[in-house]
């Protein structure tokens, strides 16, 4: 999960998420038969993101509580990436304000 998180929390823009292998890991492979054969959707990434920050909001940790502060920047720079797709932004406004109702 820490990792997971340190990837959600530094994506820069242009890059994308993979699931690949259970972990959440940063990705700037251009080519989406690529992503798409590994089965690297916006709709997985978005499904990945929840499970880990239910698992972070849950943490006693120290480390991954400062990592839940610096998601929203992580996440705004996803939304950079797809900024075409009007549904993907929204879903990933909605988690930014949850983890931004969580740090409150």
């Amino acid at each position: 999960m820490l990792k997971s998180l340190q990837n959600i929390a530094t994506i820069q823009p242009g890059e994308k998420l993979s699931t690949m292998g259970g972990n959440i890991t940063r990705d700037s492979r251009p080519n989406p038969v690529t992503r798409w054969l590994n089965g690297d959707k916006r709709s997985t990434s978005l499904l990945a993101i929840h499970t880990v920050l239910d698992e972070a909001f849950v943490s006693l940790d120290p480390v991954i509580g400062n990592l839940i502060t610096q998601v929203p920047g992580g996440l705004e720079n996803l939304k950079e990436t797809y900024k075409s797709d009007a549904s993907f932004c929204n879903s990933v406004d909605a988690i930014i304000n949850r983890v931004k109702n969580y740090v409150r």
